[in-house]
């Protein structure tokens, strides 16, 4: 078993426009091309519903755990990246930047960070934080579009991390993570959502949608991040998400919702 992190270190952090890390062959070529080649079929993933054009879908670790359809490796990569030992991996490199841009977090909380003990979301009762490690499956595109534009993930969010699973055949445009910051230095939120208008953001770092690619960032009303048009295309968009959350806000936009990326 390997962890996403595990080629990580703290110097590679670039904290602009907001701390994150990219790390390229994240998991080591052989591991990562027996991941490939079980990853699940559409069916799976899509469990029933229908693929809109250029939209997102998600299967979850707790619905992977129970599902005999997947193979052993990928349940065991899922049940790693959703215990206490990933967390603890994640706080090695940006307990620093947690503390930095949360400082009241861990009193809130009422511990120390890596004292919080993590459960698997949806699965079992939030403890201090849930973690997530999950499908993630972009329908082919019929018309050249954006799944989703300048925005932050949801205010009880700590971290997220996306692991790209590119196919190898696809050779589309598009789909590419994109990192910004507001124009003028200050959030400047569409009211009601977590959704920031193009004109308010300019974009700071492309990270192309390719195989063996993390993008791994914290969580705060700066961290704004979209996805670049993507081409008609009748290959899916594939990824694996993580996700760390709790049952209080980690930051405040004072407004509604739009789904994460």
């Amino acid at each position: 078993m390997q962890c996403v992190l595990g080629r990580a270190s703290r110097s590679q952090i670039v904290d602009d426009p907001f701390p994150h890390v990219v790390v390229h062959e994240a998991l080591e070529p052989d591991y990562y091309r027996r991941l490939a080649d079980e990853f699940p079929a559409a069916e799976i993933i899509l469990d029933g519903r229908e693929p809109v054009s250029n939209r997102n879908f998600r299967y979850t670790a707790n619905a992977v755990l129970d599902d005999a359809r997947i193979g052993p490796l990928w349940r065991e990569f899922m049940t790693y990246h959703t215990s206490r030992a990933f967390f603890l991996r994640v706080l090695e490199l940006f307990d620093a930047r947690i503390r930095e841009l949360h400082p009241d977090l861990e009193a809130t909380v009422g511990k120390r960070l890596h004292d919080w003990q993590s459960s698997i979301r949806f699965r079992e009762p939030i403890r201090d934080i849930a973690l997530e490690c999950q499908f993630a499956y972009g329908a082919p595109v019929d018309t050249p579009s954006r799944t989703i534009g300048p925005h932050v993930d949801r205010e009880v969010a700590l971290y997220a991390g996306l692991f790209y699973m590119r196919d190898e055949r696809d050779d589309s445009e598009g789909g590419d993570l994109e990192l910004y910051r507001f124009n003028t230095g200050q959030p400047e939120f569409n009211p009601g959502t977590r959704s920031v208008a193009d004109e308010r953001v300019t974009r700071c770092r492309t990270i192309r949608y390719a195989s063996n690619t993390l993008v791994f960032f914290v969580h705060s009303p700066h961290a704004l991040h979209g996805v670049s048009p993507r081409a008609r295309t009748t290959f899916a968009r594939r990824h694996i998400n993580f996700v760390g959350e709790l049952t209080t806000r980690v930051f405040d936009v004072g407004g509604g919702g739009v789904p994460s990326t």
